[in-house]
């Protein structure tokens, strides 16, 4: 004889079910210490359970708005000359570059459309070892809420094994 029984329920919630649909075309082309370099990225997203709009950069949720599908896209192109200084430099090398990248993150929301620019110099003193210093400046092209672009510079060491 049964005398008490607790119900068990199980409840399944799906907060961020998607499909995502990526191409992308790349492209290298090395002559004479120069390199020219791009890529073209697309990536469509469509939702079967819509989640809460997420604003990317900022990484807040709008209550009461939900995600529609949408469209990433990135383009970029980098051209970079490995200067011949044999003679003086001997196994060291020493490479300028610049780059150029433009991405929409969600074409549903035009404020996280990036435009950035890049510059640097890579010197290589053996093989294995860079030292990297470089210049950035990145702009929200369509943002009615980040109007500031931003400046960097930044330096890096990077050892391979």
């Amino acid at each position: 004889k049964i005398i008490d029984f607790a119900s068990v329920t199980f409840q399944e919630e799906m907060l961020d079910v998607h499909n995502e649909l990526t191409g992308s075309l790349d492209l290298m082309i090395e002559m004479y210490g120069v390199r020219l370099q791009g890529e073209y990225l697309r990536r469509k997203t469509t939702y079967d359970e819509r989640p809460l709009i997420l604003i990317p950069l900022a990484n807040l949720t709008v209550e009461g708005s939900f995600q529609p599908d949408f469209i990433s896209q990135d383009i970029y192109g980098l051209l970079a000359w490995t200067l011949p200084l044999d003679k003086l430099l001997g196994d060291m090398k020493l490479t300028p570059y610049f780059m150029y990248e433009y991405s929409i993150m969600d074409d549903t929301q035009p404020d996280t459309d990036i435009q950035l620019f890049r510059a640097g110099l890579n010197f290589m003193p053996k093989s294995f070892f860079v030292l990297k210093a470089g210049y950035s400046y990145m702009s929200f092209l369509d943002s009615d809420i980040i109007k500031t672009p931003v400046h960097t510079v930044s330096g890096q060491a990077a050892i391979a094994f």
